[in-house]
């Protein structure tokens, strides 16, 4: 059911492709929380650079080695495992002091007992959790390889538009599951209703419903040339559709064979939100590394996708999913 590879291109499709994260060290994140963290509080904060790790396994293992439940233990947001990727951590601790030789230790989380793939870059206490979506953002640094020799050409001008111009702030692929999984679970689940709803699904798959049709408005979009021209897309929910009454007719057509899913959205209690159409990539920087290799460097605010980038510039191969 996923459509992702459907949506238009704001710069045409990119006629050459790339070599996406065939190396670890290939796509690199790191988290900017924007905020300082107080030093004194319940919370123990742990900065941690993993590898070859998803986010939830280093919650899992900071909370067997603290001694407490998974849930005292928080983060901002998930972070892709095939990548060496830094971000923060929060433990609920009250009245609790650890140990160095603890520190050390969660510094430290490994699979197997041999070869550890975390490693602890900084600790401080704050005086509340971390919560998802609260940081300002993440930087890249991500190299493509195998590039044919005379993409050059193309790729160039592409990374000076979306410098100066952007490109449309679609929600990237990762958010509907492997080949559009949640999608389909969503329709099952809350349309059809030919299948119960799992525990803990609910808001992951009303997250993505969301997200597809606001890609699908925003595509229309780009194809007819508006997406910069007009701010803000739906996030579909109940209430009305805010903007002129031709942008709510406009949006509301865009959607026309989707009124079970704007219907399921709304019976749920979700309420109308508004997207930005433009995401405009900060400190976009890019050199050749060799004839055939690119490396590009940018920062995104919190909720914004590397992919999206990305797709602009060249077709990808041997990309790696969120795990």
């Amino acid at each position: 059911m996923n459509s992702f590879s459907e949506l238009a291109f704001a710069y045409d499709e990119p006629p050459f492709s790339a070599d996406f994260r065939s190396d670890i060290e290939d796509f690199i994140v790191a988290e900017d929380l924007g905020f300082e963290l107080c030093g004194e509080g319940e919370h123990l904060c742990l900065q941690i650079e993993k590898r070859g790790e998803n986010t939830h396994w280093v919650a899992e293992n900071i909370a067997r080695q603290l001694g407490i439940k998974v849930l005292d233990v928080s983060y901002c947001g998930k972070k892709d495992r095939y990548a060496i990727t830094s971000q923060w951590f929060s433990a609920y601790l009250p009245k609790r002091e650890v140990e160095p030789a603890l520190l050390h230790k969660l510094g430290s989380l490994n699979p197997d007992g041999t070869c550890a793939s975390t490693k602890l870059l900084n600790h401080s206490r704050h005086k509340k959790k971390l919560r998802r979506g609260e940081h300002e953002g993440n930087d890249f640094r991500i190299r493509l390889r195998n590039i044919s020799a005379k993409a050059r050409l193309d790729i160039d001008p592409r990374l000076q538009n979306i410098r100066d111009l952007g490109v449309p702030n679609y929600f990237g692929e990762q958010r509907f599951g492997r080949e559009g999984n949640n999608l389909q679970l969503f329709d099952d689940m809350f349309v059809s209703k030919k299948a119960k709803l799992r525990r803990n699904q609910k808001s992951m798959l009303l997250s993505a419903a969301r997200s597809h049709l606001f890609n699908l408005v925003l595509s229309a979009r780009v194809r007819d040339g508006s997406w910069r021209s007009v701010e803000t897309g739906p996030l579909w929910g109940r209430g009305e559709l805010s903007g002129t009454e031709i942008e709510k007719h406009y949006e509301t057509n865009a959607l026309l064979a989707w009124q079970q899913w704007r219907d399921a959205l709304e019976h749920v209690g979700l309420f109308q939100e508004r997207r930005q159409l433009v995401l405009l990539p900060r400190s976009l920087q890019w050199q050749w590394a060799a004839e055939d290799i690119l490396d590009v460097a940018f920062s995104l605010s919190s909720g914004e996708f590397a992919t999206v980038v990305l797709r602009e510039i060249v077709s990808l191969n041997n990309v790696q999913h969120l795990t």
